[in-house]
């Protein structure tokens, strides 16, 4: 007997957003360094970058895992950031000034190098970590 095959809509596998990169900021560089190779297991090797003291964080995931940087802090508020891909920054950014508790650079910009738009979103409120 022959199986029935069911006709439908299929869902797509890639989700609308998913995280790419993200940068952490830290005091003494050696010092997380050692912490988050210690923690993890992650590798670090400078890359060059427009900021001096630049590593690349090999998180050793899958390809699809990603991975990140470390670097020296900018500023006091200088926290975390995450980088999420998403299929319109434009249609991102107008999503997002519809949320509350937001704040975005309004115009997407692109770095040097970069052949992407991006734009910086933050949350006003701080997000916990872990649980």
């Amino acid at each position: 007997m022959a199986n029935k095959v069911r006709r439908g809509k299929v869902k797509s596998s890639r989700p609308s957003a998913s995280l790419c990169w993200f940068d952490i900021p830290d005091d003494d560089l050696d010092r997380a360094k050692k912490f988050y190779r210690s923690l993890f297991g992650w590798k670090f090797e400078q890359f060059p970058a427009a900021v001096d003291q630049y590593w690349h964080i090999n998180t050793g995931g899958a390809d699809a895992s990603p991975d990140g940087g470390l670097l020296p802090r900018m500023h006091s508020g200088h926290t975390i950031t995450i980088y999420v891909t998403v299929p319109s920054v434009d249609n991102a950014l107008a999503k997002c000034r519809n949320l509350e508790g937001l704040s975005v650079n309004l115009k997407p910009r692109y770095r040097a190098g970069a052949t992407s738009p991006f734009a910086w979103i933050r949350k006003e409120t701080p997000l916990p970590c872990g649980k």
